[in-house]
């Protein structure tokens, strides 16, 4: 057994080895295999994933977390059942939950009609809104009054932005629709080309994706059981949610008079 003597050198030590040279190798070998391991692990878990940062959990209504087992395959998981909380909420391999979305792409329709429907639709909410241009005209005024007020110091800063925060709100609300055609033809050619995307995707590029169409995904066991499209696509959305249960309900026998339409 030898030790350093402080000048570069090493001298014979005068007390018993612990342990013989080779096994003290051994266990500087395991300490890196170790630590190599743990990085490679931590890594994983720390990388973004298809459904990172969108996805909740039906059950408990907290965050779904990714985390990867021992073979580096990732997992999704309820994170307040990994803090302890009472959640049925299990664990499942994040393909199980991939493949139910690619299958939801893939059988996306959008009826050629798309165009009539969204637009009466936002038709029919305009109309809803009688005194619209009334309502701007004031609301317009409102913030026009506030900015003179702030400038000529009768208003502090903080009142000054939060009206200005609210009469914006209002003022979405009330704003006429301006000749969505074209909006409604490029958002319907993304969402026509979205299954090839998500299939030649990889993994981050999945998730930038997943989040330009939804701001929720909600699951629950092992099934996708809702998503909250982003407000700009939600006409299409709702547009195939009806169009599919319609194909259900032609694609069912009659029923006699008094007989129940089983849903499934």
């Amino acid at each position: 057994m030898e030790l350093p003597d402080g000048n570069g050198g090493w001298v014979k030590a005068k007390h018993k080895v612990f342990f013989d040279e080779e096994l003290w190798n051994l266990v500087q070998e395991m300490r890196r295999r170790n630590a190599a391991s743990t990085h490679k692990h931590c890594t994983e878990k720390a990388r973004i994933c298809s459904l990172s940062g969108i996805t909740y959990c039906w059950y408990c209504k907290g965050r779904i977390h990714i985390a990867c087992n021992e073979n580096g395959k990732p997992r999704l998981g309820c994170y307040n059942r990994l803090k302890g909380w009472d959640c049925p909420q299990k664990s499942a391999s994040l393909e199980v939950y991939e493949n139910q979305i690619k299958e939801y792409f893939a059988t996306f329709h959008i009826p050629d009609d798309y165009q009539e429907r969204i637009l009466e639709a936002h038709q029919k909410l305009q109309e809803s809104y009688m005194d619209g241009k009334k309502q701007r005209a004031k609301l317009e005024a409102r913030m026009e009054r506030i900015r003179e007020l702030y400038k000529w110091g009768d208003v502090d800063k903080k009142r000054y932005l939060k009206e200005k925060a609210e009469v914006r709100q209002q003022l979405q609300l009330h704003t006429p629709i301006q000749d969505p055609t074209e909006s409604l033809e490029r958002l319907a050619g993304f969402l026509a080309n979205v299954a090839e995307a998500w299939e030649e995707a990889n993994q981050e590029q999945r998730n930038k994706l997943a989040r330009c169409l939804f701001q929720e995904i909600w699951v629950k066991d092992k099934q996708v059981v809702a998503v909250k499209p982003q407000p700009e696509l939600a006409p299409f959305f709702k547009l195939n949610h009806e169009d599919s249960v319609n194909k259900i309900l032609k694609m069912r026998p009659r029923r006699g008079p008094g007989q129940r339409i089983p849903m499934g």
